[in-house]
């Protein structure tokens, strides 16, 4: 079997999903190995996912992590009450932008992943804030797989990268519309940066009528794990209680780094996200 150590973080889930399909017929059994999203993702279809140690990236980096985050939002410890926190949570649609990929393994596709953290506005002026983010960002990709069935069965496939991020950024925050005491809309841009705390792929497939889970570790060789972009999208910000406001904002990441460093490989892999948020806003002061 080609070894596919080298050829980059594009192909690894995708090839895994083929040869699944291709090379473990319903009833039968084999192994399929993937070393860029972990040393061994091994399933046996007629009887049981082959025994193996399961692990995810430990996320020993989160300490400094946090740390960070708190020196960006100290600054914004301000002396008028113009300047908030606001408490975030919601939806990512994240999807990953690739130069090359082979149809018969398939199309990357969007999923639906959490996202949540904090943002303080310093006023810079009536109009104008700085916001300094921090948030845990979970993103990756689907695979859109053609002809789910073979020759007529009732095999199923369903396979995602998920990628988490601790993700940094400084934006922007002009006010477009609206008074102090009213209904405001912000427009938000600027750069992000984001590191990895964890990566797995996952497959999901039913065989002969049993279906059956698959988690890997992606490893580390063949992609970086430190993204950076820019940011940009909108925010309507309205009264709800006293001091205390209700934010509904919408911010798509465009990811410049390439997540796929393999030797040799000529793929380009570009994280992309759609962040739909609610959050509560309070002077801070």
């Amino acid at each position: 079997m080609e070894d596919t150590a080298t050829r980059g973080l594009v192909r690894g889930l995708p090839e895994l999903v083929h040869r699944v399909r291709r090379g473990i017929p319903a009833g039968g059994g084999g192994f399929v190995r993937m070393k860029r999203f972990g040393r061994l993702a091994c399933t046996d279809a007629g009887i049981h996912p082959c025994s193996r140690h399961q692990r995810v990236i430990p996320m020993k980096r989160l300490p400094t992590f946090l740390l960070v985050i708190i020196s960006l939002l100290l600054p914004a410890t301000p002396a008028a009450a113009q300047n908030t926190l606001t408490f975030l949570g919601g939806v990512n649609l994240a999807t990953l932008d690739i130069s090359t990929m082979d149809p018969e393994f398939g199309e990357w596709g969007t999923v639906r992943r959490l996202t949540a953290g904090l943002a303080a506005n310093i006023s810079l002026g009536d109009r104008l804030d700085l916001q300094l983010g921090g948030s845990y960002a979970q993103k990756g990709a689907s695979i859109n797989i053609p002809e789910s069935g073979l020759d007529g069965s009732d095999d199923e496939f369903e396979a995602a990268l998920q990628i988490d991020y601790l993700e940094l950024a400084v934006l922007g925050r002009a006010r477009a519309l609206g008074a102090d005491d009213g209904p405001r809309l912000h427009i938000l841009a600027g750069p992000f940066m984001a590191f990895e705390a964890s990566c797995q792929s996952y497959l999901k497939f039913t065989l002969g009528g049993e279906t059956r889970e698959d988690r890997e570790d992606c490893g580390d060789e063949g992609r970086s794990t430190f993204d950076y972009g820019v940011a940009g999208g909108g925010e309507i910000q309205v009264g709800l209680l006293d001091n205390v406001d209700l934010s509904l904002s919408a911010l798509y990441t465009f990811g410049l780094a390439n997540l796929d460093d393999a030797e040799g490989s000529e793929d380009s892999v570009r994280s992309r996200a759609l962040s739909l948020r609610a959050g509560l806003v309070i002077p801070i002061g």
